[in-house]
């Protein structure tokens, strides 16, 4: 796998509220990877594709067969798929994952003051039913 797949470079980042489709951020990789001319040549090389694979891939208009046929390729892999879907959700794995450990946090925080709440509703049940007291019949 080549070392360049495995980060995502900040100018990645695209500055549209729209969310990119998979075909817009593979096409915004390869030309960001391999700008100008070459990029097409560039790719075939890299990922073993024909001319129109390598174009279609530049012009957004690549089939999932193609996709997959770049990720199954030794030069790809996990890691570039790892960094497509960073580009196509616009954030990294470490921010996701970040993201997720703060909503789960929340979640349990949130769980425990529920489980405190009923706590102490059920700890006060006996005194408004009259149950318990010492005094009997």
């Amino acid at each position: 796998m080549t070392e360049r797949a495995l980060t995502v470079p900040s100018d990645f980042r695209v500055k549209s509220s729209a969310k990119l489709r998979m075909k817009n951020a593979w096409a915004l990789y390869v030309r960001r990877l391999w700008p100008g001319i070459g990029g097409v040549k560039a790719a075939m090389a890299e990922w073993d594709l024909t001319e129109w694979e390598a174009r279609t891939l530049f012009d957004a208009t690549s089939s999932q067969d193609t996709r997959d046929k770049v990720l199954d390729h030794p030069n790809a892999g996990i890691g570039l798929g790892l960094v497509i879907l960073e580009i196509r959700f616009q954030i990294t794995l470490a921010e996701f994952l970040e993201q997720e450990q703060r909503r789960m946090a929340d979640e349990e925080r949130k769980s425990a003051e529920s489980r405190a709440h009923l706590c102490r509703m059920a700890s006060r049940l006996p005194a408004v039913l009259g149950l318990g007291s010492d005094s009997g019949p």
